[in-house]
């Protein structure tokens, strides 16, 4: 039997204010607790005017600063993501299904030293759950505060162009990774390009920015509730990463300033598809994983049609679905421009029970309606554009009848042998191993001292102390990889099991045959090559 909301809070009330001096009670949680009390009184009335002074006020005007909003939606921005929303109506007539309290001092972790609350809604046989914070206001009471930005405030930040980086990173000190700022601020500017932002969008983009917390993996996992390398977090616009580059969390955040208004859920293909579309994914780039898409889709390992609902979506692996929603959200961009993916996005938004519900008929009616293009036309011109594999593939295995021309870079190191030749449209290059399997790792600018911990390099080439290199282009007879350093992000991939041929590895694979996209690699005579073991 479910108990009223008011029926509830007077057993709450019991459990957060026991007996007076007793140690689960204190002034301090008494307030916290009363204040939440209040704030869920003014949820449960609609009342969001008097609901949203409930919160610091650098928390709300962090919520506005880019003038995102969520239409037709009863919530407050800075409590977006929590299941209060969900059960508004129930908080009116008291049938909700809730519990929160007691509020309880931390002892450990990022939010040691502060008060928090757990609320619980239950919703059949789900359950859901979020950890409020409330710290101290200047008239002695207590307001309720993001947790995220909580944790940005303990430590240093800096900002460019279009990003601020706040660090929490506990017991270390204040160095970021080297041209961090530098390269979040290019990503941003790249995707907002491709979005073809307004000017009026991008000056307050300039003005407010989007902010990144660079912090520790167990910061990270509490912020987010699951172990995880980073989330977006949509109520302060903030991304919550321990990885100097994770340009796709960024994205999220680009396409809710690129749009401004829009409804609170989104269909995943779009959603996840466009960040992937603009920031890659897994520290794998966008044209990375382009062509994995491509291969995907043609080959049939996934298709269109198993992407288009929210329920079939997240019912696969994130491996199968992520990377051809991005290449469907690009073609989308491509075919149709900037108005035409952006009408789509929205006609694939809406509330959770809305986008939940959606078939993938009337996704596909949605997504043509919006575009002005029958679906079958529209399937079919996608399915051309799929035959057209990456035009600029930075990786690829060189033609069996080319040879090497022009002018020949050699390096050498114990039994390998690295022949490179530039050209007009391709960097050809040539390993050979003199006794077995030809191994390698290529390094490429840096200089001779110190540059810092890099764990990408660690793991891809054991023992190697970083140097400050910009790039290492991995060489097996199973597979290519090229890595830029500095944004630890692989920008170029040749696999055999997934592109298999018989033009990359020759001579039982003492022989490896390569062509790289002009402009990628830094000068090949700085180059260092290095042995990896087998």
């Amino acid at each position: 039997m479910r108990r009223s909301h008011a029926a509830l809070l007077a057993v709450l009330v019991v459990v957060a204010m026991p007996t007076a001096g007793s140690a689960q009670s204190s002034p301090e949680t008494i307030a916290c607790f009363t204040h939440f009390f209040e704030y869920v009184g003014a949820v449960g009335r609609g009342d969001l005017e008097a609901a949203e002074t409930f919160w610091r006020p650098a928390d709300r005007r962090a919520a506005h600063r880019l003038g995102i909003t969520h239409p037709h939606e009863m919530l407050l921005k800075i409590d977006s993501d929590s299941p209060l929303w969900r059960i508004q109506p129930g908080l009116a007539d008291s049938t909700a299904d809730v519990k929160y309290g007691p509020a309880m001092r931390t002892e450990a972790g990022p939010l040691a030293g502060t008060y928090t609350l757990m609320l619980r809604v239950y919703e059949g046989a789900r359950r859901l759950r979020k950890q409020y914070l409330f710290l101290p206001d200047d008239q002695g009471g207590y307001r309720l505060a993001s947790r995220a930005r909580y944790v940005a405030e303990q430590g240093p930040a800096t900002s460019g162009r279009h990003v601020t980086v706040f660090e929490r990173r506990p017991g270390r000190p204040w160095t970021l990774p080297p041209h961090l700022l530098e390269n979040l601020d290019a990503a941003v500017a790249g995707m907002a390009d491709h979005l073809g932002m307004s000017p009026e969008r991008r000056a307050t983009l300039e003005k407010e920015k989007l902010h990144y917390l660079l912090a520790a993996p167990g910061v990270v996992e509490y912020l987010a509730g699951a172990p995880t390398v980073g989330v977006a977090d949509l109520q302060v616009d903030m991304v919550i990463t321990h990885h100097p580059y994770h340009v796709h969390e960024l994205a999220h955040l680009l396409i809710n300033v690129w749009l401004e208004e829009v409804p609170l859920y989104t269909l995943p293909l779009l959603q996840e598809g466009l960040a992937t579309h603009l920031g890659g994914r897994w520290g794998r780039a966008p044209r990375v994983l382009a062509r994995v898409g491509r291969t995907s889709l043609r080959t049939g390992v996934v298709t269109l049609d198993e992407l288009l609902t929210r329920r079939d979506f997240h019912g696969a692996s994130a491996d199968l679905t992520y990377a051809p929603a991005g290449v469907f959200a690009g073609y989308l961009l491509d075919a149709f421009g900037a108005d035409g993916l952006r009408r789509a996005y929205l006609a694939c938004s809406g509330s959770l029970d809305e986008v939940d519900a959606w078939s993938a008929d009337e996704v596909a009616a949605r997504i043509a309606g919006a575009v002005g293009e029958d679906w079958t036309e529209l399937v079919a011109g996608f399915e051309r554009r799929l035959e057209v594999d990456a035009a600029a593939r930075t990786l690829a295995p060189t033609p069996a009848e080319a040879a090497l021309e022009g002018p020949i870079t050699t390096l050498a190191m114990q039994h390998l042998q690295l022949e490179a030749a530039e050209g007009r449209d391709r960097v050809r290059l040539r390993l050979h191993a003199e006794d077995g399997p030809a191994r390698a790792a290529v390094l490429f600018g840096g200089g001779d001292g110190p540059g810092g911990e890099n764990p990408l390099l660690a793991e891809q080439v054991p023992g190697r102390p970083y140097r400050g290199e910009t790039h290492v282009l991995i060489l097996t007879p199973q597979e290519a990889k090229l890595y830029d350093l500095r944004t630890r992000t692989l920008i170029g991939l040749h696999s055999e099991g997934f592109w298999p041929g018989d033009e990359y590895a020759v001579d039982a694979g003492a022989t490896l045959r390569l062509d790289v996209a002009p402009g990628v690699l830094p000068p090949l005579e700085a180059a260092i090559l290095l042995p990896l073991s087998r």
